[in-house]
C-alpha cells in the first residue's frame, strides 16, 4: 500500500496533481478500497524503524523522494497519513 501511495500520490508532481497532502490522501482513499491497510503498514514501519535515518531509508526503498514540509520528520508525516486515512475511512 505504501508503495502505491508514495509512488502514485506523493510523486514529484504531487503539488501540481493534487495541490496539497490532504488532497493527495483524499484521492488515495477514494481510488483504493484497500487504503486502510496503509495504517497497519505504517504501524509496522514504526515497530521496525526507530530513527529518522532508518525511516527515510525505508521510504526511499519504497520509491519515495518526498520530503515532509515544514521541517517535519518522516515519523510525523507518516503519523499524519495514518490519522488522515483513519479519519477518512471510519
Amino acid at each position: 500500500m505504501l508503495w502505491d501511495l508514495v509512488g502514485i500520490y506523493f510523486n514529484q508532481d504531487m503539488s501540481l496533481d493534487y495541490g496539497s497532502e490532504a488532497a493527495a490522501l483524499d484521492a488515495f482513499v477514494a481510488d483504493d478500497p484497500d487504503a486502510p491497510k496503509v495504517i497497519d503498514e505504517i504501524d509496522w514501519i514504526f515497530e521496525n524503524f526507530s530513527s529518522e535515518k532508518e525511516l527515510a531509508a525505508y521510504l526511499e526503498s519504497q520509491g519515495s523522494d518526498y520530503l515532509p514540509p515544514g521541517g517535519d520528520g518522516h515519523r510525523e508525516w507518516l503519523t499524519r497519513i495514518a490519522d488522515h486515512v483513519r479519519a477518512a475511512t471510519t
